[in-house]
């Protein structure tokens, strides 16, 4: 466990989404190498967690990832940095008149969806091309639903290779 603290750095990000005249802010967890990198130097995962999470209560479910990362790069110092940023439901806001705001949860799967694309074009254009996408449970439904928004020409620009859907119902 020493050994992950040593060896990566963790912030917290909001990012902005225009949505019908309102601003929704998403929140996620940013866990990364430590060190002087490129910002596009990294092999960036995105984790989508399940129905139950939140950034607070389920962080150590990415604690095989962050392991396996340490050990690659203890056997192979050549290893890419990693990223992970994770994503979930339940951590994201919109304002509301004076400064305040609540909690923002999408009316259905289609504006989920929307909204999710938008995410994905947001970190795509901060982070560069996602390695990979993992997803748990409901977090499945956001990266499938954000397909009907996309163009053939998205594909290419904002999908990976790689894709792993865990428990989704």
């Amino acid at each position: 466990k020493e050994a992950i603290k040593k060896h990566f750095d963790r912030f917290e990000q909001t990012i902005e989404i225009k949505k019908n005249g309102k601003t929704l802010k998403l929140k996620c967890l940013v866990i990364e190498s430590k060190g002087d990198h490129d910002k596009n130097d990294f092999n960036t995962h995105l984790i989508v967690q399940g129905n139950t999470s939140d950034l607070k209560n389920n962080t150590p479910g990415i604690y095989p990832f962050l392991e396996s990362h340490v050990k690659n790069t203890q056997k192979d110092p050549m290893i890419k940095p990693a990223r992970f940023i994770i994503f979930n439901h339940y951590d994201n806001f919109v304002d509301l008149p004076q400064g305040q705001e609540k909690r923002y949860l999408p009316s259905n799967m289609d504006e989920w969806g929307f909204v999710f694309k938008k995410a994905t074009e947001t970190f795509t254009t901060e982070y560069g091309k996602f390695s990979s996408i993992s997803a748990h449970s409901l977090g499945n439904m956001p990266i499938l639903a954000q397909l009907k928004h996309f163009k053939p020409e998205d594909f290419e620009r904002l999908f990976p290779k790689t894709l792993f859907l865990s428990k989704g119902a």
